[in-house]
């Protein structure tokens, strides 16, 4: 459970700085939506047809990976119509990439 904490909570963010930090046009903006939506075809296709944990560990990863490309997506697009809250958008989308986290330990909680 440490090391999901500190993926969730380092790793998450990282990403989502990265990603972010990119331009923020439209091409950017198509390419994130892309990208999410391709993230969670891939996901749902591997949870369908392959078994094991390997593939659910990678079915999770690339759904996280999803969630954060889609919380990029919308920070760049509120920034872009809300130039003045630019800083409070950018803290909350950063934050919001551990949710998830939270998902998972309230799951574990509730099966202990």
């Amino acid at each position: 459970m440490l090391l999901s904490f500190l993926i969730a909570f380092v790793a998450g963010p990282a990403v989502f700085f990265v990603l972010a930090r990119r331009s923020r046009g439209r091409v950017a903006l198509w390419s994130l939506g892309t990208m999410a939506a391709g993230l969670t075809l891939a996901a749902s296709i591997l949870m369908g047809r392959a078994a094991g944990q390997t593939a659910q560990i990678a079915t999770l990863v690339m759904l996280w990976l999803a969630w954060i490309a889609a919380v990029t997506l919308l920070v760049q697009a509120l920034r872009t119509r809300l130039p003045s809250s630019a800083r409070v958008i950018y803290a909350l989308g950063a934050m919001a990439t551990t949710l998830p986290w939270f998902g998972f330990y309230l799951a574990r909680m509730v099966a202990l």
